[in-house]
C-alpha cells in the first residue's frame, strides 16, 4: 500500500491501495513522503482506544516512492520513441 509518512517519520495513517502521481504530489506539498508498505499502519490502540502512532523504520523508508509513471504513460513514451527512430507516426 502507498503509505504516507510525516516529516518526523511517523505514519500519518493514510494509505492508498495503488500508486498515483496525484497522491505523491499532494503529500509532497506538505513535506510528507510516500513509501510502499505491505502492511497496515497505526492499527494498535492505547488504553483510551486511540491509535498508537508508529514510526517508519530505516528499512521501510528505503521504499520511498518519489515519482510514478503509469503503464499508459510508459507505453506512450515507447510509441513516441519508436516513431522518432523509424520516422513513422505510430500514434493512431
Amino acid at each position: 500500500m502507498l503509505t504516507v509518512v510525516n516529516p518526523d517519520n511517523t505514519f500519518s495513517g493514510v494509505q492508498y491501495p495503488e500508486i498515483k502521481q496525484e497522491y505523491i504530489n499532494h503529500h509532497h506539498q506538505y513535506g510528507q513522503k510516500l513509501i510502499w508498505l505491505e502492511r497496515l499502519v497505526n492499527q494498535q490502540l492505547d488504553e483510551q482506544g486511540s491509535p498508537i502512532i508508529e514510526t517508519a523504520t530505516d528499512t521501510e523508508l528505503q521504499n520511498e516512492i518519489k515519482a510514478y509513471i503509469s503503464k499508459e504513460e510508459e507505453l506512450q513514451a515507447d510509441i513516441d520513441y519508436l516513431s522518432i527512430m523509424t520516422g513513422v507516426d505510430l500514434n493512431v
